[in-house]
């Protein structure tokens, strides 16, 4: 057996988390060194998947120190849904971009968005790209152009969106429902949204109308 091969066969609990100068590493319990201490941060359980941390950039190595996903990152965000607990996701951004890749670190979102939401498998996401916010799918398709100064994820199948400095309501569409004429917008939750007009405050429905 070869030591790669060794260590990727050891128990989670025989990786001892260490430290030495201010940088983590793993020991047996017989202090024998597994992974040299060359992190800044490192988890206090060992895995076969773990996010690591060297002179400000992340990535994830194995037990044999092997980088699974290069330590390049300047952030990675590992998040599933509820509704799809199941497709886990990361979410990483790199030099001022952003893009994502599935559970096996592959590709799925090229690392092109100025900003990014957390994808969802099925429902739309509000991306950036400049000074400008569109939505696009998990497969990167753009479902609605980027148009807009500012956007929220879909609750309710709508969502409020900036055009020029006021904000109004979309369907996933991209089709306006309600027109931009607030000051401040929210999301919808049981089908009202609380907005601001002329330094007002007030509950709207989905078709626009105050409620009183």
């Amino acid at each position: 057996m070869t030591q790669r091969e060794r260590l990727l066969s050891l128990p989670d609990e025989e990786f001892i988390r260490y430290e030495e100068d201010e940088l983590y590493g793993y020991k047996s319990s017989s202090g024998e060194i597994l992974i040299p201490a060359r992190f800044s941060h490192a988890p206090e359980r060992a895995s076969e998947r773990m996010e690591v941390w060297i002179k400000g950039k992340c990535g994830y190595i194995n037990k044999a120190a092997e980088e699974i996903m290069p330590i390049i990152y300047d952030d990675l965000i590992g998040y599933c849904y509820e509704t799809h607990p199941d497709v886990e996701m990361y979410l990483a951004e790199k030099d001022g971009k952003f893009g994502l890749f599935d559970y096996n670190f592959n590709e799925l979102i090229p690392m092109m968005y100025d900003d990014l939401a957390l994808v969802h498998p099925v429902n739309l996401t509000p991306a950036r790209l400049g000074d400008k916010w569109g939505y696009i799918n998990c497969r990167n398709e753009v479902v609605v152009d980027f148009k807009f100064e500012d956007a929220d994820i879909f609750i309710e199948d709508v969502a409020y969106v900036k055009i020029g400095d006021k904000y109004g309501y979309i369907n996933t569409r991209g089709d306006i429902v309600i027109p931009p004429k607030f000051d401040d917008a929210s999301a919808f939750h049981e089908g009202i949204a609380m907005v601001m007009q002329d330094d007002k405050e007030f509950y709207i429905d989905k078709m626009g109308n105050i409620i009183e």
